[in-house]
């Protein structure tokens, strides 16, 4: 029975780190995402001022280039609060979730 319990608590932890691994991914993938949007706006802009020799969209630009410097910041944190909450799943908790990703996965690729 012992070997049996070892072998859930392997299995467990794999699929924990799955978890956090998705977590992250999933997590840095969407910041990187908010992160391009924001640096193309901020190229656009600076382009357009240049071209039309506004100083009003300079401001603009450097309005998102903060907004980028926030939204990063926090989402790091976010995802990362996220990570410490899936280490504290319980057994029960982390094959749960980790079934239902991988329902997620399955689904994804029947589409």
């Amino acid at each position: 029975m012992k070997w049996l319990e070892d072998q859930r608590k392997e299995s467990i932890k794999k699929q924990r780190n799955e978890i956090i691994k998705f977590i992250r991914i999933n997590g840095y993938r969407l910041i990187f995402g908010i992160g391009a949007i924001l640096i193309g706006s901020t190229v656009f802009l600076y382009w357009a001022g240049e071209k039309y020799n506004t100083p009003v969209l300079s401001m603009v630009m450097t309005f998102i280039g903060l907004g980028l410097v926030i939204t990063a910041f926090l989402s790091m944190i976010l995802v990362e609060a996220f990570v410490l909450k899936a280490k504290k799943y319980s057994d029960d908790q982390v094959s749960q979730t980790y079934t239902n990703l991988l329902n997620i996965e399955k689904n994804k690729r029947n589409k």
